[in-house]
């Protein structure tokens, strides 16, 4: 399959890699290159892993996808990602060199090690963390707000996903938050702040 924007990656994951009874260990496996063509080692890897995994590319240096999942450009690049809805849940394959072998070795210790539930549970864990981050910045009023530094303000701003522009003096980001906490004061507003939040980060909810 080749991959050429996020919500393809979205669709190919979410059908082939969740409870998929042709590839038990529910990874799909993911090659960025730089390449237009598919090469035959990925041909040969999807008879060999054929029962295990779903294999997926990305053709032509997609430099746009590789940063929208935080990776570094790399050509090639190869990703498993663990099954589910979240795309940004995956392992990267740390080898100099690409060959069947090791990736067989790769996707095994991936399912045998059980890192695809470690992943997981560290996301879950970031979220509890950033949603009582998020209740603690509610309960701040302006004379809190007075006592930070320009770049506690900042991380302030960011944290809600408030924007950026025009924002150059500290009271510009006290006026920004004090407005912002005011205006979206209903708590089922918030929610949907730190939902979206979390969502832009690649967290699934």
């Amino acid at each position: 399959v080749n991959i050429r924007h996020i919500q393809q990656l979205e669709s190919f994951v979410s059908k082939n890699c969740t409870n998929n009874r042709k590839t038990f260990m529910n990874l799909g496996l993911i090659l960025f290159t730089n390449k237009y063509e598919t090469s035959l080692l990925l041909k040969s890897l999807s008879h060999i892993l054929i029962d295990k995994v779903v294999i997926g590319e990305v053709r032509g240096s997609n430099d746009k996808l590789m940063n929208e999942l935080k990776l570094s450009i790399k050509y090639p690049t190869l990703i498993a990602i663990c099954g589910g809805t979240n795309i940004h849940s995956y392992e990267i394959y740390k080898h100099d060199t690409i060959s069947i072998n090791e990736i067989e070795e790769f996707v095994n210790n991936i399912y045998n090690t059980k890192i695809c539930q470690t992943i997981k549970t560290n996301e879950v864990n970031e979220k509890k963390k950033y949603d009582k981050k998020i209740n603690d910045l509610l309960k701040l009023n302006k004379s809190d707000l007075m006592n930070k530094t320009i770049n506690e303000l900042r991380s302030i701003v960011i944290d809600l996903n408030i924007s950026l522009k025009g924002l150059w003096e500290k009271e510009d980001f006290i006026n920004a938050i004090t407005t912002y906490l005011s205006t979206n004061s209903n708590k089922k507003t918030m929610k949907s702040a730190i939902k979206d939040k979390l969502n832009s980060w690649g967290f699934d909810l």
